[in-house]
C-alpha cells in the first residue's frame, strides 16, 4: 500500500469530489441538451 500524508489525503478527497461534482454537472448537461434537441 501506499502511505499518503494527511494533507497529500485530504488532496486526494478533495480532487476526487471535484471530479464527482463535474460528472454529475456533465450528466445534467446532456440530459438538458437531450431534451432540448427533442422539441
Amino acid at each position: 500500500t501506499v502511505e499518503l500524508s494527511p494533507v497529500a489525503g485530504r488532496n486526494v478527497l478533495s480532487i476526487r469530489a471535484g471530479i464527482i461534482s463535474d460528472q454529475a454537472k456533465l450528466r445534467y448537461l446532456q440530459q438538458y441538451v437531450r431534451e432540448q434537441c427533442r422539441k
